[in-house]
């Protein structure tokens, strides 16, 4: 099992920017590319790591703000999209299968908007193609973020989580987050809308879908009818999970995401 302690982390500049990430050991073979969300840190992926390291070179890094990676840069998803397809480069890795949760799935649908051509597919979990938050809203965001402790930040985080594991992972995630991170990405994060590039999209998509990520899933309608009427795109509701999916539930998560990779893989290689 690949250890948090033991994990072989390694950086590289591109662009001004510092990127920390985690590149397996498996070589000719597809590559996965987990990418985390707002306060979290590619450690989130670790039983991921595992299930599918003997079958996928895995690529995953901690997004500007995250772990060591920096940059001078302003924060906007384009540039976090940049940062990964200048990474992809360094490391001459062409097309990929891509996996992000929350505001990784933002920047996986970044991607989908100017990167098409790079993705194998895509799967988003705790993310919705659009997003409205009202203006009180997002400065109650700012309020708590600028003057709540960040130990406290954690542990409210953490009953996100639905089992003993997962509430103290995402607790340790966040209790290392950087709150100028944070208050940065709050705006960029409160509005956004991915639908059109959804839309026109043949990539193939996988959304999963958590029973109790309640705030998300009240914002995903328009993003589930278009995904229907679109095609090429798998809807999994995975019962008993919430916003980090991967951690309530590792294995049933594992499974669902190896089905879809495996029915894209077998499709692009059918004559």
């Amino acid at each position: 099992m690949v250890k948090w302690a033991r994990m072989n982390l390694q950086r590289t500049q591109v662009r001004g920017s510092i990127l920390e990430y985690y590149l397996g050991p498996k070589e000719d073979a597809d590559t996965i590319v987990f990418v985390h969300g707002l306060g979290a840190h590619l450690k989130q992926f670790a039983r991921q790591f595992d299930y599918f390291g003997d079958r996928f070179q895995i690529l995953a890094l901690n997004m500007v703000g995250h772990g060591a990676s920096q940059s001078k840069g302003p924060f906007d998803l384009a540039s976090c999209a940049q940062n990964i397809i200048d990474l992809l480069d360094a490391l001459n890795l062409d097309k990929v299968h891509y996996v992000g949760n929350s505001m990784g799935g933002n920047i996986g649908l970044e991607l989908l908007t100017s990167y098409e051509h790079r993705l194998h597919s895509l799967t988003t979990f705790g993310t919705t193609g659009e997003l409205n938050t009202s203006v009180p809203a997002a400065i109650f965001l700012r309020t708590v973020y600028r003057f709540l402790p960040i130990s406290l930040i954690a542990k409210l985080a953490s009953t996100s989580g639905c089992n003993k594991d997962s509430k103290h992972i995402i607790k340790t995630m966040m209790s290392q987050m950087d709150r100028q991170t944070i208050l940065a990405n709050i705006s960029v994060l409160s509005n956004f809308n991915y639908l059109e590039s959804i839309r026109v999209s043949q990539v193939p998509f996988l959304l999963i879908k958590g029973e109790y990520d309640l705030e998300i899933n009240d914002s995903l309608l328009s993003t589930l009818d278009l995904l229907e009427k679109r095609g090429n795109a798998n809807i999994v509701n995975l019962k008993g999970v919430g916003h980090f999916s991967n951690l309530d539930a590792p294995e049933q998560f594992s499974a669902t995401l190896a089905a879809f990779l495996k029915t894209v893989v077998d499709t692009r290689e059918d004559p």
